[in-house]
């Protein structure tokens, strides 16, 4: 059973306006500078996995005064085999959310559960609470947008030296969001080749479903956007494009009490050392690096255990 928010959905209308604005103010910035902005690039690939295609990008611009990194992968999956897991790639954005949970070994559950919460029908004015037990559908039928909360069952394997011990520490360390789906972060498309696309995504609110000691992920993001993009290959495999922006870069990693030890140690590292040794830079970019790593090996472990069941 999943742990019940401290929110209610009347309490996520404001942050959820608030999501949408800022993840659309993120969105055209992203189309517009994508290609033409110079970026920062860092590999995110453990040199142990070579199937994993993952790179970070870091602006060398501020969007109106605050920074913006991203992280891009890319992985191939093969289809599956029976086509009632997946009749139409068009389809995935309806079924993606019952594909992506399951129940392992002894009941422990894996990737990603979304539990949909407020939503707002296409010419509605006022958002009402989804309906308890209707799967999220990213295909957004009907609807403008919809509120759902994510809980990510594997996010401690994906902490590769914590991997051995997830059973255990799973149960106290828990990761969850609060997402906005929307129609602007969604589309289908068909190649010149005759091959089709879909693509969905959501943008996070700025409140946290649960406390937590860190200071940068879920609910403490300025803005973020996660899109999710399905295409089919020559060979009729799925190739999967996954994009995350997120403006500010980090400005804490942990926060106890509001105190964040690790940003302030370096700081005053920094300041002590009459910043010769570009301390205060240089422990940013390896923090901001080790925080894309893992939002990557989070979504890249989903992937491959969705394609392990299906197959």
């Amino acid at each position: 059973m999943e742990k019940q928010s401290l929110f209610s959905p009347a309490d996520l209308l404001e942050p959820t306006q608030a999501a949408l604005a800022s993840g659309d103010e993120l969105m055209r910035w992203w189309l517009e500078h994508r290609t033409g902005t110079s970026f920062r690039v860092a590999s995110l690939v453990d040199p142990h996995d070579s199937l994993v295609e993952m790179s970070g990008l870091f602006s060398s611009t501020e969007k109106e005064g605050r920074s913006v990194m991203a992280c891009l992968q890319r992985a191939r999956l093969r289809a599956p085999a029976d086509s009632r897991v997946l009749g139409r790639l068009e389809d995935i954005p309806e079924v993606f959310a019952s594909l992506c949970h399951w129940n392992g070994p002894g009941g422990r559950r894996g990737g990603f559960t979304y539990t949909p919460l407020l939503q707002k029908r296409l010419g509605d004015e006022t958002p009402q609470s989804a309906l308890a037990g209707v799967p999220t559908d990213f295909s957004l039928k009907g609807l403008e947008w919809l509120v759902a909360r994510v809980d990510i069952h594997d996010f401690v394997r994906a902490i590769r030296p914590l991997a051995p011990l997830a059973g255990v520490l799973s149960r106290f360390v828990r990761e969850a969001a609060f997402v906005v789906v929307h129609r602007n972060y969604g589309a289908a498309s068909l190649s010149s080749e005759g091959r089709s696309s879909c693509r969905f995504g959501y943008s996070f609110l700025p409140v946290a479903p649960e406390p937590s000691p860190f200071g940068f992920g879920p609910g403490h993001f300025g803005a973020a956007i996660k899109q999710f993009q399905f295409s089919q290959t020559a060979d009729g495999a799925l190739e999967v494009s996954l994009t995350f922006l997120v403006s500010p870069r980090s400005e804490k990693v942990l926060s106890l009490a509001g105190f964040d030890p690790v940003y302030s140690i370096v700081e005053f590292v920094d300041r002590v050392s009459r910043c010769r040794f570009d301390l205060k830079r240089r422990a940013h970019d390896r923090l901001d690096e080790s925080m894309l790593r893992l939002h990557g090996n989070v979504h890249h472990r989903l992937l491959m255990d969705m394609e392990a069941r299906w197959s």
